[in-house]
C-alpha cells in the first residue's frame, strides 16, 4: 500500500490548528485572508517532513505494517521531496506503537485519519480538521485523540491546548452515540525534548469540553467581528486602531507560525518597542535607543525572553522578503539568486567510475569512502590531488544543482541575480 497523500489536503477557515492563535488573537484570521489571498502557497522544509512521516503513520496503521518498510522510499510533500531515513520511520514508528497499544483491548474502536467539522455548531465560517487517530475505549468510557508532531523546534504542551481541544471536541461530533465521559487528547512528539517525554496527554470530562466550546465559540465570533471590521477600514489612523483593538502579539506568533507575522502591525511595534528601534529621521538609519543593561538579571532576562519574539519576526520577515522577490517585488536593494547545492554524482555508476578512478591513482579507501558510501566528489578530487594524480577522470561524472533561491543584498554579492519570472520557468521544468 503506497502512503496517502495528505500535501493535498485542504483546511478550514478555521482550523485546528490554527486555534490557539484565532483564539488569542482575534483579528488574526481576517488579516491573514485579506493578506495572503493572492501569495502562492508556499509550504517550509520542516512542515513538509512532518507531512511525509504522517502518510508514513497512515499507511502502517491501515495496514499493519512497520514504518521502517518505507526506509529509503523517496515522499513528498506540498513543495519538498525526503528518502525516508530511520529518523522519519523511527518518529512515524513511536506514533503507530503507542496508537496500536492504546487500541488493542477488546471492542476498542479506532479511526484513522478521521475529519470533522463544527457545522453543528453553526460557526459564522467553515471550521474542523482531521484527527490523526481517534480512540473509543468503552470499557473507560474514553474517547482518545492522538496527534502526531514531526517538529523539532516548537515544543507543544498537551495542556490547555486548543488545537487538542478542537481535536477532542471534533470526535465527540464525528462519533455521535458513543457513551463517553472523558476525553482524552495526546500528543506524540518523538523528536522534541520535553520534562514530560515525547509522549504527554491531558484528560477532562465532556461537560469541561462543552465550556471550552463555549470559548471557542466566543472567539469564533469576535474574530468574524474583526473581519467585518477590516473589510470598513479606511485611512491610516483606522488601521492602527483596527490592529490596536484586534491583534495581540506574543509567544503564539511563532509557535503557530502565523503567515502573517512580518506584515503583523502589532507584532511590528512590539518589537520596536521591546528593543527601542526608531529610524532616524533624516538618514533613515535605524537605531537603537539604549543598550541592555547587562548588569541587571532581571532585565537581561526581560531581553532573553522578548529575543525569542524578535528572532521570530526576523525570521518572518526574511520569508517575506523572500517571498515579495518571488513574486516580482523585491525589497529595494535586495536580489534573488541561486542557492547553491552541494556538489554530488550524478548517478551511482558515476560514483564507481570515480572510485575506480582514485584507487588506481594509489588513493587508500579511508579517503574515499565514508562505509559503505563513497565521500564527496570534492573529496575524492582533493584526495587524487595529494597523490599528484591527474582528476581529469572525474569530469563530468558530478553534478552541482541549485536547490532554489536565497535573498540577499545587492551590494554584498557577485552572484548574478535570478528574476522572478527566470525562477518560475525553472520550476515549471522540474
Amino acid at each position: 500500500m503506497q502512503a496517502p497523500n495528505h500535501a493535498e489536503r485542504a483546511h478550514a477557515t478555521w482550523s485546528a490548528s490554527s486555534a490557539k492563535r484565532n483564539m488569542t488573537c482575534t483579528g488574526a484570521l481576517g488579516l491573514i485572508l485579506e493578506v495572503t489571498k493572492d501569495w502562492p502557497e508556499k509550504s517550509s522544509e520542516a512542515a513538509d517532513w512532518g507531512t511525509c512521516a504522517h502518510e508514513i503513520s497512515e499507511a502502517c496503521l491501515r495496514d499493519g505494517s512497520d514504518a521502517e518498510r518505507f526506509i529509503g522510499e523517496t515522499l513528498k510533500g506540498k513543495e519538498h521531496s525526503f528518502v525516508v531515513d530511520e529518523e522519519m520511520a523511527d518518529c512515524a514508528q513511536e506514533f503507530i506503537d503507542y496508537v496500536r497499544s492504546e487500541s488493542e483491548a477488546p471492542n476498542t474502536k479506532l479511526w484513522i485519519e478521521q475529519r470533522f467539522h463544527f457545522d453543528d455548531l453553526k460557526p459564522p465560517f467553515d471550521a474542523g480538521g482531521t484527527g490523526d487517530a481517534v480512540i473509543f475505549k468503552p470499557a473507560l468510557k474514553e474517547l482518545e485523540v492522538v496527534d502526531l508532531k514531526g517538529g523539532r523546534g516548537v515544543v507543544v504542551e498537551a495542556k490547555g491546548n486548543p488545537q487538542l481541544r478542537s481535536y477532542g471536541l471534533g470526535a465527540v461530533l464525528a462519533n455521535p452515540g458513543l457513551d463517553v465521559d472523558t476525553v482524552k487528547v495526546t500528543i506524540v512528539q518523538p523528536r522534541a525534548r520535553h520534562k514530560d517525554g515525547p509522549i504527554r496527554s491531558e484528560t477532562f470530562t465532556v461537560g469541561e469540553l462543552v465550556l471550552w466550546t463555549s470559548e471557542m465559540l466566543a472567539a469564533m465570533h469576535k474574530a468574524k467581528q474583526a473581519m467585518d471590521e477590516r473589510a470598513t477600514i479606511t485611512g491610516e489612523l483606522s488601521e492602527e486602531a483596527w490592529a490596536e483593538k484586534w491583534l495581540v502579539p506574543g509567544d503564539h506568533c511563532r509557535d503557530t507560525f502565523c503567515p502573517v507575522a512580518a506584515v503583523c502591525p502589532a507584532l511590528r511595534t512590539k518589537v520596536e518597542a521591546s528593543i527601542g528601534l526608531y529610524f532616524d529621521p533624516i538618514t533613515e538609519a535605524p537605531s537603537i535607543k539604549n543598550a541592555p543593561d547587562v548588569g541587571d538579571p532581571a532585565q537581561v532576562g526581560k531581553y532573553l525572553d522578548a529575543a525569542d519574539m524578535i528572532e521570530g519576526w526576523v525570521s518572518s520577515l526574511r520569508a517575506h522578503g523572500h517571498r515579495m522577490a518571488e513574486m516580482g517585488q523585491p525589497p529595494t536593494n535586495y536580489v534573488l539568486v541561486e542557492k547553491v547545492g552541494r556538489e554530488k554524482f550524478v548517478d551511482a555508476e558515476a560514483e564507481k567510475k570515480a572510485l575506480a578512478a582514485a584507487r588506481k591513482a594509489g588513493v587508500e579507501d579511508s579517503k574515499i569512502l565514508n562505509a559503505p558510501k563513497a565521500k564527496s566528489p570534492k573529496q575524492i578530487r582533493e584526495a587524487m590531488k595529494k597523490k599528484k594524480a591527474d582528476v581529469s577522470a572525474l569530469e563530468g561524472l558530478s553534478t552541482t544543482p541549485t536547490t532554489g533561491t536565497n535573498l540577499v543584498r545587492q551590494d554584498g554579492t557577485i552572484r548574478p541575480a535570478v528574476s522572478a519570472v527566470e525562477q518560475h520557468f525553472e520550476a515549471i521544468k522540474e
